[in-house]
């Protein structure tokens, strides 16, 4: 029995680790640049202003690394 056939695993940052799994754990690559920077201007801008503004939502693109632990 292939358990590749009836079970997929995916990992949610691309590090380095998911290509050095056996299988390979194909993953969502996410762009980790844009979100420090944005984590950064989120922080400064409420230090200097105001600590208790709403929660902000951003949607950045992603993408799917397939490898070994998915299904094609």
């Amino acid at each position: 029995m292939n358990k590749k056939e009836y079970v997929s695993v995916i990992g949610f940052t691309n590090g380095i680790i998911g290509d050095n799994f056996l299988p390979s754990l194909s993953t969502i690559d996410q762009p980790e640049e844009i979100q420090s920077s944005l984590a950064m201007e989120t922080m400064i801008s409420r230090i200097k202003e105001d600590l208790s503004k709403e929660p902000l939502d951003h949607k950045l693109e992603t993408s799917i690394i397939h490898r070994d632990s998915t299904r094609k």
